[in-house]
């Protein structure tokens, strides 16, 4: 190992004096030699402490000198000979010991912070790769998610083992969350009209109606039709179908049709500015001439549809034989006048709002300017607010006060409404809320069995999980707001597979995590054990076996003999709460040598272990920016600690 050159994972961290590339020349100098354009270093004339200090600075993470300078980058001026090392040794991931074998008192700041960054910086990488896993997986089992998410679950499938190198696909796979969440409403109409939701649908066939219906209307607005248009689309095009409205009650269809024949009815000259008349227009109907040929020709319209449709009867009165009792007498004629204004009133009123909130979005739009995100969703519930009014013609005509079974239907209209003024708005969280309250209500609660129940509660919890997490990384504008999103989302769920899926390995290894145990304290000569808990982050090696695995069908587990070298949980605590600052107190190695041994079990399918055993070391319990220095006794510690498994070198593998 003694030409190991250890500069890979030291790119985060400087030893001893920072230095400039002017120094650097300087010193480096001696040991080129000028070969026609370039000079060329030999890296096996430099002490090894003095590589890592130089060139530390000039590589990126995971890279040797010479891959960084005669590849990478192709440096026109330098070229580097002289590293050796072998495959596993050469894209370096940890820090050699011999590192560490500098007297107490070396000055090993910048190491120990860099050695924190990377620390903190591998964890999240490490959960983000697992919850990426996880998530591909789960599209994987379930066809349902993969109908609601289909281009994530394409990307992901394209990664496929290249799934760890994600953070170089991030744009591609934001790209695919912004899809899947703009089209989520088609995404929706494909997983109710799919094969795996008749195992609910053959014993629920209304709930796969409301949601075809109710998308069908949703999309007539998300095209840009008014409310009245796409009413009347909806009934004349057949996809409101008797037959099939009447399994979820049989008077909502004559009440949709009835209301449709209203709507149409009032429609304003289409050269008017608004699509109904107007409160005042409306007057003329209190002219007994004028509302008799208002509700003759209305019943003229539904004659000719019943003769080659359906005939529409409302709680069992026909609708046709309610209209006849306006032509028995002046009193008859007068109560239908204010029946008939208790009906087209709301359909007047709310017909006005939805005019006003197209004509300030035109306006916005053409201005170039942003609408107000309120003016669209007052759209869509004044939109909403029409079509309710079937409810409305059900109770009139039928004299019952239960519209609940057509309120249903309306409901699954409103939240498919606000999911796609939420999509327009770009509010994609909201739009996951919305699909998951209306699932919820329309699927989940309609189910007795016990097992499918839990089934499909099981699915929305993902899809709230994993749509939360694409909705966040839809709407974010940059890299920094992507890798937000991840932190914030990806929980410890994937795994560390090399020494999981391995007989035997043996590595450089560091667990970030929190700990609990004893830990000795020096009272007069005597040492007494207190109870003691912090973030741990050990760094050392572990010898490890692999249980279980692939050839079981299972995520393989691990059980490691981990002996530890130094411990930076102060410095990694640090780092966690505060990434940017440059500010640092001064950390001699004495105040992270920590030398303990643990038993480690590592747990499957996930890159978190959970360890046992004994370490000696400082008592480095706290450092901030502000501090000037850092004060630190000797501990015996007896703990435990939960933490992230960040396999660095990997000294040696055996398959299984």
């Amino acid at each position: 190992m003694k030409n190991l050159i250890c500069v890979g994972l030291l790119c985060i961290c400087h030893l001893a004096v920072a230095q400039n590339p002017y120094w650097d020349a300087v010193f480096l100098s001696q040991y080129a030699t000028n070969s026609g354009n370039k000079v060329t270093i030999d890296l096996t004339k430099i002490d090894s402490l003095k590589k890592i200090e130089i060139f530390s600075k000039y590589i990126q993470t995971g890279q040797t000198v010479e891959d960084q300078f005669n590849v990478i980058t192709g440096n026109p001026l330098i070229a580097i000979t002289g590293e050796q090392h072998t495959d596993q040794e050469g894209k370096i991931k940890g820090m050699a010991s011999n590192a560490l074998s500098a007297a107490g008192s070396l000055n090993v700041t910048n190491f120990a912070d860099g050695l924190a960054k990377f620390l903190v910086e591998r964890t999240k990488e490490e959960l983000s790769i697992s919850f990426f896993q996880k998530f591909e997986e789960e599209l994987e089992k379930q066809k349902k998610l993969q109908l609601l998410f289909p281009i994530t679950y394409i990307n992901l499938k394209l990664l496929g083992e290249d799934i760890y190198m994600f953070s170089g696909y991030l744009e591609t796979l934001r790209e695919g969350f912004q899809r899947d969440i703009a089209d989520m409403l088609e995404n929706i109409k494909t997983l109710v009209n799919d094969k795996e939701m008749d195992e609910i649908f053959k014993s629920h066939p209304q709930i796969r109606i409301i949601f075809s219906d109710a998308i069908f209307l949703t999309e007539q607005l998300k095209a840009g039709q008014h409310i009245g248009d796409a009413l009347n689309n909806y009934i004349i095009s057949g996809e409101a179908d008797s037959a099939r409205l009447e399994t979820i009650n049989e008077n909502l269809y004559p009440s949709l049709v009835t209301l449709n024949f209203l709507s149409q009815s009032i429609r304003n000259k289409a050269s008017a500015d608004t699509y109904y008349i107007s409160f005042s227009q409306m007057k003329a109907l209190d002219n007994d001439v004028v509302l008799k040929i208002y509700l003759g020709l209305l019943y003229q319209e539904i004659a000719m549809f019943q003769q080659s449709q359906h005939h529409l009867v409302i709680g069992g009165k026909p609708v046709l034989t309610l209209l006849e009792e306006a032509s028995q007498g002046a009193d008859k004629l007068m109560k239908f006048r204010e029946k008939v204004k208790e009906l087209i009133s709301p359909i007047i009123n709310e017909g006005a709002i939805v005019d006003q909130k197209y004509t300030t979005l035109e306006n916005a739009t053409s201005s170039g300017k942003d609408a107000d995100a309120q003016e669209y969703y007052e759209l869509i519930n004044a939109s909403v607010q029409i079509v309710e009014t079937s409810a409305l013609i059900y109770r009139s005509v039928s004299g019952e006060e239960d519209a609940s079974k057509i309120q249903k239907y309306i409901d699954a209209f409103k939240k498919l409404g606000d999911l796609y003024a939420d999509i327009r708005e770009k509010r994609y969280s909201s739009a996951v809320t919305d699909f998951a309250s209306l699932y919820q209500d329309m699927v989940i609660n309609s189910l007795a069995n016990d097992t499918l129940k839990a089934k499909h509660q099981k699915f929305l919890s993902q899809t709230v999980k994993y749509g939360t997490f694409a909705a966040l990384v839809a709407k974010a504008e940059n890299s920094d707001q992507v890798k937000d999103a991840i932190d914030a989302v990806a929980l410890p769920v994937g795994s560390s597979r090399i020494k999981r899926e391995s007989s035997f390995n043996v590595a450089l290894n560091a667990y970030v995590g929190l700990y609990g145990g004893a830990e000795n304290i020096e009272v007069n000569d005597s040492e007494n054990y207190e109870l003691a808990a912090g973030l741990s982050a050990p760094v050392g090696v572990a010898l490890s076996w692999g249980i279980g695995g692939k050839k079981e069908g299972k995520g393989g587990k691990s059980i490691s003999l981990f002996l530890s070298m130094i411990d930076i949980g102060s410095m990694a605590s640090f780092r966690f709460n505060d990434d940017n600052t440059e500010s640092v107190p001064q950390v001699q190695l004495k105040d992270i040598i920590s030398p303990g041994v643990f038993g480690v079990f590592g747990f499957g399918k996930c890159p978190v272990s959970l360890g046992m055993g004994y370490q000696i070391g400082p008592r480095l319990h706290d450092i901030n920016a502000d501090a000037a220095s850092v004060v630190s006794d000797t501990y015996g510690r007896f703990s435990a600690f939960i933490g992230v498994d960040i396999p660095m070198i990997n000294f040696h593998t055996k398959s299984k």
